[in-house]
């Protein structure tokens, strides 16, 4: 008889929390608002796998350049507040 194998698959979840009560939910919705706009404005932007491989056809990576490829996890827990702002005020500015 041939032993059965349980597979797990070791997804990291992040658990949904709504924070629609939350007391800074309207002031989280108007910031976003602001940005929003402002975010896909630079060159390094991109939009999805798709837009990723047709950013990529037909570049020619030479022999002393590397191309590498990050996976992001916990993408903003160390965000310099200041410097986050400073930046969304020059983007915004032009």
């Amino acid at each position: 008889m041939a032993s059965q194998r349980s597979t797990r698959l070791r997804v990291p979840l992040r658990p949904i929390v709504s924070c629609i009560a939350a007391s800074s939910y309207q002031l989280s919705k108007h910031i976003t608002s602001l940005i929003s706009p402002l975010a896909g404005k630079t060159d390094s932007h991109v939009r999805n796998s798709k837009h990723f491989v047709e950013l990529m056809t037909g570049l020619r990576v030479e022999e002393d350049e590397m191309l590498v490829s990050f996976d992001v996890s916990s993408l903003f827990t160390n965000v310099p507040i200041d410097e986050a702002v400073q930046v969304i005020r020059d983007t915004a500015r032009g």
